[in-house]
């Protein structure tokens, strides 16, 4: 399961080279070199949270646990908490997010009876900023078509956290292979992050 918001830091960035340094040995027309110099110039950035404590703002995480351990039911919970600005994990509660779901192992049953269970219920408007998605037919997330599927989805809804549950579902790929990770963050993840 992968969590990722998608909204940048309000710190202000260190400086970003767009062009090679002059103490470069190699001429490069990769962005992103960073100007150590600035970078502790800077104010050490006060970590933010989309929801604390588990998911930094701007940042991926990883949720992992053998399975059945309750992963998608702590971070639906979470989810939840998020999209409608109720208190979670013993913190204050917050103005609501907006949130884009994609669920690829309950059923509507369990996602019914675990919401309940959570205390929500028809007087609740989840719909307002939870866009969740189940069992989808969403193209591979570890391919330029499921990338761009993801990044239209998240635009659309403007969404400020993304929750991939289960990452064993959302790539073609052999879930402990390198190559699925690595084409996800290519296809996908980078999307996300920008």
């Amino acid at each position: 399961m992968t969590l990722a918001h998608n909204k940048d830091t309000p710190t202000t960035p260190a400086k970003v080279v767009e062009s090679p340094s002059k103490n470069s040995k190699q001429h490069s027309t990769l962005r992103g070199q960073v100007v150590f110099s600035e970078l502790w110039t800077r104010e050490p950035p006060t970590e933010e949270w989309t929801i604390k404590p588990l998911v930094p703002r701007g940042r991926q995480v990883a949720l992992w646990s053998p399975a059945k351990e309750g992963k998608s039911l702590l971070a639906l919970d979470g989810v939840g908490a998020a999209a409608t600005g109720r208190p979670v994990f013993g913190q204050r509660p917050g103005e609501p997010i907006n949130v884009v779901y994609f669920d690829q192992e309950q059923t509507l049953d369990d996602l019914h009876s675990r919401l309940l269970d959570m205390g929500y219920g028809p007087d609740i408007d989840l719909d307002a900023h939870l866009v969740y998605y189940l069992l989808s037919d969403l193209p591979p997330l570890d391919t330029e078509q499921g990338g761009k599927v993801v990044e239209d989805i998240v635009r659309r809804h403007r969404a400020e956290l993304v929750v991939l549950d289960t990452m064993a579902r959302i790539v073609r790929g052999k879930e402990n292979d390198n190559d699925t990770y690595r084409d996800f963050y290519h296809f996908t993840g980078l999307r996300l992050k920008t």
